[in-house]
């Protein structure tokens, strides 16, 4: 779907309201991006509703705002993740979303995001044509305070093979070479940091698609 026809539907419209009334609070640049614009974005279940934002206000009066505002626009919970709003510059110490998008975010595709003016935003100039030609370009090296902890990298890549285990997508070469050589990664973790890991990525599989995702990632070593 083309990002002006996701701008026009009804979903994305009272999402942009959501924002609009968000930000009235202090939630600052309220934005959603990753797994619900990427449903559209290449005609995948869209997922729940993440929002990040930045300034003063604490997350945990954040979802308390968030509850309010759909309750006033009528807006159905069921889709949003309440407790996943977030504030990125108090977390991250990022004093905007995009930087912190460009950071903290796996790919390419999963960085556009919308913001309360109703616009897709394509922040590595390449989301758009990845998401119509189903390509995983990994945002590593776009910004010069990413993540650098084994295991954040590590999960950052992992994150990278599971898109390409569960979507299909085709990695660029330089992805491909960062998960092949992000093994050493896992390999320099402890048993419980790799136990984390292992669980948070179980979860994401059910148990019949498991088998089918580790000829993926046993591909990349």
């Amino acid at each position: 779907m083309k990002p002006s026809e996701i701008e026009q539907l009804p979903e994305v419209i009272k999402a942009t309201r959501v924002l609009e009334e968000l930000e009235k609070f202090g939630l600052n640049e309220a934005t959603i991006a990753g797994g619900w614009l990427r449903g559209f974005l290449t005609e995948t279940q869209p997922s729940d509703i993440d929002i990040l934002y930045v300034g003063s206000v604490h997350y945990e009066e954040a979802q308390e705002h968030l509850i309010r505002v759909l309750k006033k626009l009528s807006v159905d919970s069921t889709d949003w993740d309440i407790k996943g709003i977030w504030n990125a510059e108090l977390a991250w110490k990022l004093p905007h979303v995009e930087e912190t998008i460009l950071v903290y975010y796996v790919c390419s595709i999963d960085s556009i995001f919308l913001g309360s003016d109703g616009v897709l935003h394509d922040p590595t100039r390449h989301g758009f044509l990845d998401a119509e030609s189903k390509i995983l370009r990994l945002n590593e090296g776009l910004n010069p305070h990413k993540p650098h902890t084994d295991e954040q990298m590590a999960y950052f890549l992992l994150e990278g093979c599971r898109r390409i285990a569960k979507f299909g997508w085709k990695p660029t070469k330089r992805s491909e070479d960062l998960i092949r050589n992000g093994v050493k990664y896992w390999d320099r973790l402890n048993e419980a940091s790799q136990q984390i890991i292992w669980k948070k990525l179980r979860n994401k599989y059910p148990e019949y698609k498991r088998e089918a995702a580790r000829k993926t990632y046993d591909k990349y070593g």
